[in-house]
């Protein structure tokens, strides 16, 4: 291992550990964690370990840059579900973006969340999962869990979070108003922790989905869930976007989810999957893992990731990967890394077996450049491979210890499990 590269490996095990809960639970209790897990460690751009209580699939799992989440293990209170009144009731003295409540409709920044709420609450559905285990002694034993959805078109799909549903061999689903279903798992993308479920039912309340993220940070925005399903229905809370691009790690054995939206909106047990909106009422994100021993730091797969996992289930299609786990390089992470490079994307994981594996891609390597065009960020990256199918063939140039070199990827295909 060449000096770099020791240098970025072992500044990723000094940072500070954290402990990161899921807001979603399988188990006896919805917050009974059903296997223990390594401490959860920040590590490059703030990438976390997750003490994930779901256990996730071995496969190899190949998408551009993100990954899979946790279970809470922490027991739900009343006061868990109670709103952020100070956040709900305070005034946006920052101005203005594009979709605060001053420019987009002329109210006050209150009635405002309290209309995107009975708009998009109705929508917001309560989950119940069963799993059976099988005991040494030959006796089953069930298991339960709960989480939350939202319902995005009136044939009753619903977008929730892997980790919500993966183990379950029965699942329902209650909405607001009262009505039962039973439900079936359509998809499901373990590395983006993405699932869609389907119901069948007439007049359903749909959920309007953003066209893209397109956030920006200091925005309003409005978390809702289906908490435990507690009387008086879901949840809300209240926040803004701390930051985006953000990376956590379920655990040591698991690539890292790049790419969440970090919010301050509380993140309560029992709403993994339930959605995260805009004051425009649209859906931006899938609320997916808090940090309780931390203030207001919640996070959210981005609406553009979720989509794209929709398009592949429902289309059969799978995208094109690398098989890496990667972040934007910054001024500030080139000096804290002692990296040759202060733009690109650098990557801090490579799925075994996948793509960039092959291609001898390694851990610190910075990718500036794929097929001639210059790379500068993820989102770049990810649009990149946009255009390409799996198995097509790509150079990629990267920085490996101030070298430049470049390798031929022959990309791979993005895992669905159906």
């Amino acid at each position: 291992m060449n000096q770099h590269k020791m240098r970025f490996v072992a500044a990723a095990f000094l940072i500070v550990s954290l402990f990161l809960s899921a807001c979603s639970i399988t188990g006896d209790d919805d917050d009974e964690p059903s296997a223990a897990t390594d401490a959860p460690t920040i590590v490059a751009t703030e990438t976390v370990e997750v003490d994930a209580s779901t256990p996730q699939s071995g496969a190899a799992q190949a998408a551009s840059v993100t990954s899979t989440e946790s279970d809470a293990d922490q027991t739900p209170t009343v006061e868990d579900e109670d709103t952020d009144e100070a956040a709900s009731t305070a005034t946006d003295e920052a101005g203005s973006t594009s979709t605060s409540s001053e420019s987009a409709s002329g109210v006050d920044l209150t009635t405002r969340i309290e209309q995107v709420t009975e708009e998009v609450r109705p929508a917001v559905v309560f989950i119940a999962i069963t799993q059976v285990i099988n005991q040494p002694t030959g006796q089953q034993n069930e298991q339960q869990g709960v989480g939350s959805g939202v319902i995005f078109d009136d044939e009753g799909h619903i977008l929730t979070n892997n980790h919500v549903v993966e183990n379950a061999d029965e699942l329902q689903v209650v909405l607001p108003d009262g009505r039962k279903f039973d439900a079936s798992v359509l998809g499901r993308a373990p590395k983006q922790d993405i699932a869609v479920i389907k119901i069948e039912g007439d007049d359903l309340p749909v959920a309007t989905l953003a066209q893209s993220e397109d956030l920006a940070i200091g925005q309003w925005v409005v978390a809702i869930g289906n908490a435990l399903g507690l009387e008086g229905g879901a949840s809300v809370t209240v926040g803004v976007v701390s930051a985006l691009d953000r990376s956590i790690r379920p655990s040591q054995n698991e690539p890292a989810i790049e790419g969440l939206i970090q919010t301050d909106a509380a993140i309560n047990p029992g709403n993994s999957g339930g959605p995260l909106v805009n004051l425009d009422g649209e859906v931006v994100g899938v609320n997916t893992a808090k940090i309780p021993q931390a203030e207001g730091i919640g996070f959210a797969v981005p609406i553009d990731t979720a989509e794209s996992i929709i398009d592949q289930i429902m289309s059969g299609e799978p995208q094109a990967t690398l098989g890496i786990s990667a972040a934007t390089v910054t001024p500030e992470i080139a000096v804290r890394f002692n990296l040759p490079t202060d733009s690109g994307v650098l990557v801090i994981d490579v799925d075994a077996d996948g793509a960039a594996d092959a291609a001898s891609v390694q851990v610190g390597d910075v990718i500036t450049g794929l097929d001639g065009e210059t790379i500068e960020s993820v989102d770049q990256l990810r649009s990149q491979l946009d255009s390409y199918e799996p198995g097509d063939s790509v150079e990629l140039t990267v920085n490996r210890g101030g070298e430049a070199q470049n390798l031929t990827v022959e990309l791979g295909e993005s895992i669905v499990i159906r």
